[in-house]
């Protein structure tokens, strides 16, 4: 009864189950650690860390991230408890924004190194003048170990009760990165026994000559790095006979990848573009609902839910936006000074170019043909009015309202 009521709630919101709810709230939260994969991010980008705030800031740039991207998350959970759908950010969108912009809203969204120098030294490299801002500019690498957080709101359709366990599968994952990142991150640093060496390796992985100073041992660190990769594919022979996966959208998804990190090879500087346009476009993405929000009134949009931000609702919404902006911002700033073609910073022209295409392709190709998701009408209420539910229909909202 209780999955069919869990059913029912999802049929009212887009479309019907096609995956099992076969996965508990711990099962979910461990998966959604895994993807956002706090360890992975925190050892790929703490050579960058290390030169623009020396270790001190790549170690306290970490809590201040979490910090952050706790208060986005907390309006991201929020929006899944309200409406709980894998579409997330899509599907909110939608359902936030007025009858005029709905359409545009959901498409545009788619010798180990002292105690002092660990925790204290904040040796600026970037070769702008105040250490303070080399601080601001470490948190946003930080901020890229946690993307991904908002892995659970995709994921709460195969969970029972999902407006209640949604919220749980997006913040605590954050905690757990915390506790665990932090202590690798001061492991990682005690390790450093030469400086230069880590920010200027031949391999381009500042990670691969920690692991090497610390072990001594190139097989050792080749051993210690191939665990990242292990955390996602060793677990591949538990898989189901079935299948019971979207098995091409992960073979597609690997293979582009795949490609993707080939960029690397020809070049670190457009590598380093796209990984910061990632962070910039999947913040936005989550912040763009809670700016919806704000504009249109929390209370006059966002019906009844068993998470709710109550009094605090207003204010978390408005610092996560205020965040992503300044996030936004601060990723397009060079890291480096005197700016040369070398360490320009391209995140600018990468974010530029792909709005564009995406903002073309809408005025272009789906304007007046894009109307949003479509969903069976019942039980949904938006903008003060229900929806009435016609068995075996799909209707855009738009239309549901002149029946």
């Amino acid at each position: 009864m209780h999955q069919f009521e869990d059913d029912r709630e999802l049929e009212a919101r887009g479309y019907r189950r096609e995956m099992p709810r076969q996965f508990s709230v711990f099962s979910l939260v461990a998966l959604s650690f895994s993807l956002t994969c706090t360890w992975s991010g925190t050892g790929s980008s703490m050579g960058i860390s290390i030169t623009e705030a020396s270790a001190a800031g790549t170690l306290w740039s970490i809590p201040v991230a979490a910090l952050m991207t706790t208060i986005l998350s907390a309006g991201v959970a929020e929006l899944a408890s309200a409406y709980p759908v894998a579409g997330a950010q899509y599907y909110w969108a939608f359902f936030l924004s007025s009858d005029k912009y709905r359409a545009f809203a959901s498409y545009i969204r788619r010798n180990h190194a002292t105690v002092e120098w660990i925790f204290a030294d904040t040796t600026n490299g970037t070769g702008w003048p105040s250490n303070g801002f080399a601080f601001i500019l470490a948190i946003s690498n930080a901020v890229y170990a946690f993307l991904g957080t908002d892995c659970g709101a995709h994921l709460c359709e195969e969970i029972r009760d999902p407006a209640k366990n949604a919220p749980k599968i997006i913040l605590y994952p954050i905690l757990i990165g915390l506790v665990t990142a932090w202590p690798f991150a001061c492991a990682c640093m005690y390790a450093i026994t030469d400086v230069e060496a880590v920010l200027n390796t031949p391999s381009g992985l500042p990670l691969i000559e920690i692991y090497y100073q610390s072990t001594q041992s190139k097989s050792a660190a080749s051993i210690l790095l191939a665990l990242f990769a292990f955390c996602f594919f060793g677990c591949s022979v538990a898989n189901d006979p079935t299948f019971q996966i979207p098995l091409n959208a992960l073979c597609l998804s690997g293979t582009v990848i795949s490609l993707y990190g080939l960029i690397f090879l020809g070049s670190s500087t457009a590598f380093s573009a796209m990984v910061g346009a990632a962070v910039i476009f999947l913040q936005t993405s989550c912040a763009l609902p809670q700016a919806i929000l704000l504009f249109r009134g929390r209370d006059h949009v966002l019906p009844e839910r068993p998470f709710t931000l109550g009094r605090l609702g207003p204010i978390i919404n408005f610092l996560a936006v205020a965040w992503v902006v300044f996030l936004d911002i601060l990723c397009c700033i060079p890291t480096e000074m005197p700016v040369t073609k070398e360490n320009m910073n391209y995140i600018s022209v990468v974010t530029f170019g792909l709005t564009s295409i995406v903002l073309l392709m809408y005025v272009f190709c789906k304007k007046g043909k894009y109307l949003g998701p479509r969903m069976p009408s019942g039980g949904l209420h938006l903008d003060g009015q229900e929806v009435s539910f016609k068995e075996g229909k799909h209707v855009n909202l738009h239309e549901s309202k002149d029946d």
